[in-house]
């Protein structure tokens, strides 16, 4: 299965980016421009098999995201899984490490794309190049929201 890792360095203590990314309300604050956020249903703290659900527009179609807190371990990690999305698998880590002057927060995901040989290329090629354009926002989005603070 491909495997999309974004590393970035925040302004923050990890306890405040972990709170910040355990509620999926905050991914309007961090979204990119192709990805607009209509409605969220979830709790504000995330807990192990608690289920989220996202309503979405990328690039205007809509999708429902259905996802799950696979693990939680604060203030150092969080996992979500997808259950309901156009993806054969999704899994989603998100490390808070401590460093001097903040934390280091890595975003790790493993997917899978349905259709065979077709998806197995459109994961190594279009699916790529979103992901790497989504992750460079949201890690500069997060960036600034945490410098402001």
């Amino acid at each position: 299965m491909p495997v999309f890792e974004r590393v970035t360095e925040l302004a923050a203590v990890p306890e405040e980016v972990f709170t910040f990314h355990e509620n999926p309300q905050n991914i309007r604050k961090i979204s990119p421009f192709f990805l607009h956020v209509v409605e969220v249903m979830a709790s504000p703290e995330a807990k192990i098999n608690d289920v989220f659900t996202l309503r979405l527009r990328i690039f205007g179609w809509p999708l429902t995201w259905t996802g799950k807190w696979a693990e939680v371990q604060n203030p150092t990690l969080l996992i979500d899984t997808a259950s309901l999305f156009p993806f054969r698998k999704w899994r989603h880590e998100h490390h808070f490490e401590e460093i001097s002057g903040g934390t280091r927060m890595r975003d790790v995901v493993t997917y899978e794309l349905p259709f065979g040989w077709l998806g197995r290329v459109l994961a190594s090629t279009v699916f790529r190049l979103q992901l790497i354009i989504m992750f460079a926002g949201r890690h500069s989005a997060t960036r600034a929201y945490f410098a402001r603070r």
